[in-house]
């Protein structure tokens, strides 16, 4: 009867905005609106947050609740303002503690509630907002594979009843082990998809910090193609290195299609850096801190540069997976620029070991139990593609970037 009334409601209210879901977005919404824990696991651009803006929607049609809320913890203002506003376009009333007033956070017209976990657990005030909640679908802790890195632990367990729908792309096997025991999920529902999609080349390449000569095959395509050129994001691990970086490509170039993107970046640049993202406006090379990252719509992307190193290997996978995410052939590709001193021991062995053997089966073999290499070799990373054989006389396919 309850799987009835799920799926009739489910129909509807996806019908009305003539959306999908994927079997494991409906797989985690069904559990969550049934009082049931869930941590998933999903790549990056999977719509992991499409579940948690349908909750609200579903369950009133459902009848479960009066005026359905969800409440959700983000680590990131940014990423908070972007899925206020991606809700919005859905008709889900969304609010963000801090940002509405306290008036309109406590009309109790808000579905989705977000706040930072310092708010939801530091402040007395949000704290017995939450704990007065009687129409609470259920608690979301977005990005969980930051919680042990966290300096207040999300203990939600003391809300009667209350479901936590745990949501990460990049938790490695050791993270997700760490979340479940903090969160208190030993119970829940677990969901997996791997984060090697296969359709990402991946490269490795060690480079001088003083020569921009790496960058030159951005120059060159954004010379050739133009406007036709599919956006490109570079990141950095600095100021400092954007500013070096950027500046460099506008002297190469004469026009605007270079732009850059940071916590300190004014609201019409990181508009202007944006638009391509979602087919308009003329960006097409993005010069970025993580800013420019989580949470954030990148359908088009056809190459991710990591200048400079992340600290973990989930940084790692989070960044080169905003590439290809519309299924076209792309390319990430990490180039190291120094000693790697503020990086973790993981990292420190990818690199080593990223000369000598798959670049692809190292990385990922942190987030799956038995990953693959790609087939043929010139499509998988830097090493395959110098092993590759794939016609009689060797590989004829030219080493990228």
């Amino acid at each position: 009867m309850k799987d009835t009334s799920f799926s009739r409601a489910l129909s509807s209210v996806l019908h009305g905005l003539n959306l999908s879901l994927k079997q494991q977005q409906e797989a985690a919404l069904k559990a969550f609106l049934f009082k049931k824990d869930v941590f998933a696991t999903l790549p990056t651009g999977f719509g992991k947050s499409l579940i948690y803006q349908l909750a609200p929607l579903v369950a009133k049609t459902m009848g479960l609740y009066t005026n359905s809320v969800v409440v959700v913890v983000s680590p990131l203002v940014a990423l908070m303002e972007q899925q206020v506003k991606e809700a919005s376009k859905l008709g889900v009333t969304a609010m963000q503690l801090g940002e509405q007033s306290d008036k309109e956070i406590f009309s109790g017209k808000a579905q989705l509630l977000f706040g930072s976990p310092e708010a939801w657990l530091l402040n007395d005030k949000w704290r017995r907002l939450l704990s007065s909640q009687t129409d609470l679908v259920g608690v979301v802790v977005d990005e969980v594979h930051l919680t042990y890195k966290w300096y207040v632990f999300p203990v939600f367990n003391s809300l009667n009843c209350t479901p936590v729908l745990a949501l990460t792309a990049s938790a490695d096997l050791e993270s997700r082990t760490k979340v479940i025991r903090l969160l208190f999920l030993e119970n829940a529902m677990v969901l997996m998809e791997s984060p090697n999609r296969l359709n990402i080349r991946l490269g490795l390449h060690r480079i001088s910090g003083t020569s921009m000569d790496s960058l030159n095959w951005i120059v060159e395509e954004i010379k050739n193609k133009g406007l036709s050129l599919s956006p490109i994001i570079i990141y950095c691990r600095t100021l400092k290195a954007i500013g070096r970086v950027f500046c460099y490509l506008k002297a190469e170039l004469e026009n605007t299609l270079v732009g850059m993107y940071h916590s300190q970046t004014l609201p019409p640049n990181k508009s202007y850096v944006l638009s391509p993202f979602s087919g308009e406006g003329n960006c097409r090379v993005a010069v970025a801190t993580t800013a420019l990252g989580m949470g954030l719509n990148f359908p088009n992307v056809s190459h991710v540069v990591l200048y400079g190193v992340p600290e973990d290997v989930e940084g790692i996978v989070q960044e080169t997976g905003r590439a290809g995410r519309n299924g076209a052939q792309s390319h990430a590709v990490i180039y190291c620029i120094k000693q790697h001193t503020n990086v973790d021991h993981k990292v420190k062995a990818l690199l080593k070991s990223g000369q000598t053997t798959c670049l692809r089966k190292s990385l990922y073999s942190h987030f799956d139990k038995d990953p693959v290499s790609n087939v043929p070799g010139h499509l998988c990373c830097t090493y395959c593609h110098l092993k590759c054989v794939c016609h009689q006389d060797g590989c004829n396919e030219p080493l990228p970037l």
